[in-house]
């Protein structure tokens, strides 16, 4: 049902833009909806909605998250939203996976070597748009049943605790060794 951005807020999440993405969508009468799971104090970026936008967005704000209040709000998520430029890891990507929600995310290493356009997911270029990631919400939202079992996938073939060993079995050795 929504498009979602989760997790803590700060500046380099853009959550500025997903607010505009948000107003641009309203404005233009897209059936789009939006939702925001956070326990960041965000206000300041609350104030730039505009009544239209406002109507648009459901909110969860709690102190405490739960990784079951997580889950839920991925599993209502036709997609993530993950526009922070830069990153190492995402621990927001492998949630959606497991829960076989696609990712939008920008086209950067972190991201692209795990999220194939338009398969299990969807990649904006570095200066992208709000009509942009309008356009990449529809996207989804077209080709989410096929998209949605290729985020399932990716988690299980990628991420799933069974592929530890075809992974990781060599870490307790290095670390053994490591030690001496």
């Amino acid at each position: 049902r929504f498009f979602s951005m989760i997790g803590r807020f700060n500046f380099a999440k853009k959550p500025d833009m997903f607010i505009e993405t948000i107003n641009l969508a309203a404005q233009k009468g897209e059936d789009l909806e939006f939702q925001i799971v956070t326990a960041s104090c965000i206000d300041n970026y609350l104030k730039k909605l505009t009544p239209e936008g406002r109507s648009k967005l459901h909110l969860i704000i709690k102190k405490n998250l739960s990784d079951e209040d997580i889950s839920t709000a991925v599993s209502d998520s036709f997609a993530v939203i993950s526009l922070q430029p830069l990153i190492s890891q995402s621990g927001m990507m492998v949630v959606s996976f497991m829960n076989a929600a696609p990712i939008i995310a920008r086209s950067i290493p972190g991201f692209a070597q795990f999220v194939k356009h338009q398969a299990n997911g969807y990649l904006l270029e570095d200066n992208f748009s709000c009509q942009d990631l309008i356009n990449a919400m529809k996207a989804v939202r077209k080709n989410f049943d096929a998209m949605s079992e290729n985020a399932r996938q990716s988690y299980l073939e990628l991420f799933a605790e069974k592929n530890w060993d075809s992974y990781y079995s060599w870490l307790p050795e290095q670390l053994s060794k490591d030690s001496l």
